[in-house]
């Protein structure tokens, strides 16, 4: 897995996002009654050829702790007790949702399925995202995540627009960009010996773009980055301090984990710097000459 999608904590909308994948991923899925009824265990069933698949769709914003994973695994078990007490076409227990994978629920799956006929199955956040990542799913992924991804016919490019308010000890200037990544590509070369080889035709790449002063500029990842990366870019609005200051903070924050920064749901941002930092970099001006 290349990216890691924004988690959806509507459970609604969440429940709509599994339905889409299981039709995709095994032909036929179907929401089993109303929003609110009872449902003894599942929000989805699809038809196997099998049997029955019964799905119950969990989002949890945080397991912080053991007593949190135990307290979610007696949810699940909860929840499969009463799908098997009355549902009898039951093949499966699948369970999909926004926890992480996680080693103790791997553990706790493996003794449980273990001698039983009908097996529980977790696919969770990161699982639901590698299967985002594939053709199969392309339409899944523009309906729920258009705000995120752009696809286009060379591959993925992942992307967050927010404004960035900046200033000297405090907020005068308020910057509209956009923040992006595109993954690294590799494609299969066959080899006169009839087998595959893997090359790496691009690496992956960063860029950022300014919506107001229309421009863009493909960058090193941040953390990495020079003022001089920026170099030739034409200001209209945005001042060289602002674009002084954008470079700092792009390093400082965005450098920490940039996937993670695009990922985040939040658009807004500020971001300042002290009078002693405003006068050293105004002091490396005048010695450049600038």
């Amino acid at each position: 897995m290349s990216f890691t999608f924004p988690k959806i904590n509507d459970s609604f909308r969440f429940e709509d996002l599994c339905r889409d994948i299981l039709e995709r991923k095994d032909g036929s899925a179907q929401k089993i009654g109303l929003n609110g009824q009872s449902q003894y265990g599942a929000d989805i069933v699809s038809h196997l050829s099998h049997g029955e698949q019964y799905t119950q769709c969990k989002v949890r914003n945080k397991i912080a702790n053991n007593k949190d994973r135990q307290k979610f695994w007696n949810e699940i078990i909860t929840d499969y007790n009463a799908c098997v007490g009355i549902y009898d076409d039951i093949y499966q227990f699948l369970v999909m949702t926004t926890v992480s994978r996680d080693s103790y629920f791997n553990v706790e799956l493996s003794r449980f399925n273990k001698g039983i006929t009908i097996r529980i199955e977790i696919l969770f956040w990161e699982d639901i995202c590698d299967l985002l990542e594939t053709s199969q799913y392309r339409p899944v992924l523009e309906k729920y995540f258009s705000d995120v991804v752009n696809i286009n016919p060379y591959g993925k490019i992942y992307g967050k627009r927010f404004d960035l308010s900046v200033g000297v000890d405090r907020i005068d200037t308020v910057l509209s960009l956009i923040f992006g990544y595109s993954p690294a590509v590799t494609v299969g070369i066959r080899t006169k010996y009839g087998d595959e080889e893997q090359i790496l035709y691009r690496t992956d790449s960063y860029f950022v773009a300014n919506v107001v002063d229309n421009w863009f500029r493909n960058i090193p990842e941040p953390g990495r980055c020079f003022i001089s990366d920026f170099e030739g870019i034409h200001l209209f609005r945005m001042t060289q301090l602002d674009l002084a200051i954008f470079h700092k903070w792009l390093n400082e924050v965005v450098g920490v984990d940039p996937k993670a920064f695009i990922a985040d749901e939040k658009h807004e941002y500020k971001f300042t710097v002290s009078r002693e930092w405003y006068s050293k970099w105004l002091a490396e001006r005048r010695t450049d000459g600038l």
